[in-house]
């Protein structure tokens, strides 16, 4: 999801911004705990993309490691390798996870 602010940089310095990462993005976050596999008409559902763009873009997630196609099913869902990500932000983080800051925005989400 979006904030304000982001949408705000975005709108101030769209030469400077690479829109198909913002769109592969979106295809990441139209998974959810609840919903985590989908096809592809629930990923461009979800991420507001026509089909093709999306096609593009989860073949792409898929060959990078990001997005798996579950075997013998249309459906997709993010991998692990998320993880290697998140993972670095809080070892080059780690007095910001780890204040009492980090510990209130957890709790306001």
């Amino acid at each position: 999801m979006r904030t304000r602010k982001t949408n705000m940089t975005i709108e101030s310095d769209r030469e400077n911004i690479a829109q198909t990462l913002i769109e592969g993005f979106r295809v990441l976050h139209a998974f959810t705990a609840s919903e985590s596999e989908l096809t592809l008409g629930q990923v461009a559902d979800r991420a507001d993309l026509d089909t093709q763009t999306t096609f593009r873009l989860v073949q792409t997630l898929v060959i990078l490691g990001y997005l798996e196609r579950i075997s013998g099913t249309k459906q997709f869902r993010l991998t692990l390798r998320l993880l290697e990500l998140g993972f670095c932000a809080i070892v080059q983080n780690q007095e910001w996870f780890f204040s009492d800051h980090a510990i209130d925005n957890s709790a306001q989400a």
